[in-house]
């Protein structure tokens, strides 16, 4: 590493006039490509100024490209590096360890891997990791919302475009059994494509999709994995605050802590609402506040809708009758309705008095108003998957989009459909804190061909409830089955 020499560390620069820093390939100013800084450290924008080595994965562009370099800081020496940044190595990790092991660039597998950000090399120095994962040059999709005059997208076909792009890199990691845990605006980020770019996409059937990218030439990417998990793996139950408030779901506000991707399937659901509306759907200063907010949009909640909710720790806590939440009867909202199926059908109605104040309806549409609805249903294994999602109707209007050339319609939720979901309701009660895994069928065979009604206007009575709401440095080689095998003295 004699290269290292020529250009200080940011703990040996003696001269102040001078504020870059070399690690192993990688230069950056400290001052001047700073792009993001949190609790964690500081993420740059790094040039790669030399050979980046054998063992680590391959940058695009090579040599006098650009990568974000996270710098995280291990502030207690006793206890190391930080948890969540072991967490976001392995699970990025494992991500470029099973795009590897596919059969081609065309594999099934490798569908929606394009909607994750790429990790390329990991360096260890004393007190201080670096992270070089792949530059995102338009910067995070809520710095790029903040800078519109509406603060919100205003291009419908943008608009499903960017939302498919979301659910797709969740499809991909769920497939993996990997849940994010914390979706929100600030983790998703946008790739340039250069104008007339191929796409190299397969959509979820395994066929190529042809034709360049319209019309923004960006790609949606979800990153920051510090708060994600491995399904399967056992650990110690999760933190209900895991997940930002606004983005958090229901059964994570009341104390569950043995969710699964559901949670990322909610979160998925607000960020496709704000990105339409240009505001946050919910937006609570504490869980109680929270859960006031989405009660008083979405409806109710009650046995029927929301089975489980009796099962959390904070049930008694937040229902109390004490400054507490109401609850439904018989249905969302106390008017007599049954269960679910009525429950969804007023969610939409009100999902469509709020995009229609918002000034969104006619890009975001009663497809939308659908799609956002059936991800936020309050029972988590009533949401629908991140596959099931790409095959609805919402998204059928790209060319050649991201379901095959036939167009899978949503079900109403019918009678005897709504007795079998209760029974399976009544299955989850008996199980304390317990969550089923929502399956992933195979797309041909995801729902029945009826077709869903649009949404009504809002009953009476309902439009108020609506409005309511130097040092030793070792590379570690990304792609090793065990930490110890991947270290590498500089």
């Amino acid at each position: 590493m004699a290269a290292a020499a020529e250009i200080p560390t940011a703990r040996s620069a003696s001269k102040p006039e001078s504020s870059k820093v070399r690690v192993l390939c990688y230069e950056f100013d400290l001052e001047k490509d700073v792009i993001g800084k949190g609790a964690y450290g500081e993420v740059y924008k790094a040039t790669v100024v030399g050979p980046p080595g054998n063992n680590m994965n391959q940058i695009d562009g090579a040599q006098g490209s650009f990568v974000a370099l996270k710098r995280t800081f291990c502030a207690d020496k006793e206890e190391g590096i930080p948890a969540s940044t072991i967490r976001e190595i392995m699970v990025l990790n494992e991500i470029v360890k099973s795009t590897r092991d596919v059969a081609g660039p065309g594999s099934p597998a490798l569908f929606g891997s394009e909607n994750v950000v790429k990790l390329y090399d990991v360096v260890v120095e004393k007190y201080m990791v670096y992270m070089a994962s792949e530059y995102c040059e338009a910067g995070d999709l809520s710095c790029y919302l903040n800078a519109l005059p509406l603060r919100r997208l205003t291009d419908g076909r943008l608009y499903r475009q960017w939302m498919r792009d979301l659910l797709s890199g969740l499809c991909f990691l769920h497939r993996k059994e990997f849940s994010h845990r914390d979706l929100k605006p600030q983790n998703l980020v946008l790739k340039a494509v250069p104008p007339g770019t191929q796409s190299p996409r397969v959509n979820c059937d395994g066929e190529p999709k042809r034709g360049p990218r319209a019309p923004s030439q960006y790609v949606l990417k979800i990153t920051d994995f510090g708060l994600s998990r491995v399904e399967g793996i056992p650990v110690k139950k999760y933190q209900h605050e895991s997940v930002t408030l606004w983005y958090r779901s229901p059964d994570v506000l009341l104390g569950n802590t043995n969710y699964n991707y559901t949670v990322d399937l909610w979160s998925a659901g607000c960020i496709i609402a704000e990105v339409a509306s240009g505001k946050a759907l919910f937006h609570g200063g504490n869980n109680l506040e929270q859960l006031k907010c989405i009660f008083a949009l979405l409806g109710l909640p009650t046995g029927a809708n929301f089975p489980s909710m009796k099962q959390y720790a904070l049930y008694k806590d937040f229902f109390n009758g004490v400054n507490g939440i109401q609850l439904g009867q018989n249905g969302n909202d106390g008017k007599g309705s049954n269960g679910y199926s009525d429950w969804l059908e007023g969610a939409k109605r009100k999902l469509h008095y709020y995009f229609t104040r918002c000034g969104s309806m006619d890009m975001v549409g009663n497809d939308g108003v659908d799609l956002v609805a059936r991800l936020l249903a309050y029972e988590p294994d009533r949401r629908i998957t991140a596959e099931e999602a790409l095959q609805h109707p919402f998204f059928c209007i790209l060319s050649r989009g991201i379901s095959s050339p036939r167009r899978h319609n949503f079900p109403q939720v019918t009678a005897a459909a709504e007795a079998g979901g209760q029974k399976k309701d009544l299955l989850l009660l008996g199980k304390k804190n317990a969550v089923a895994r929502p399956p992933h069928r195979p797309l041909s065979a995801v729902l029945a061909q009826n077709r869903h009604r649009p949404p009504a206007q809002p009953r009476e009575g309902e439009v108020a409830e609506a409005e309511a709401g130097a040092p030793n440095r070792a590379r570690v080689v990304v792609n090793t089955p065990t930490p110890s095998a991947g270290v590498r003295r500089g």
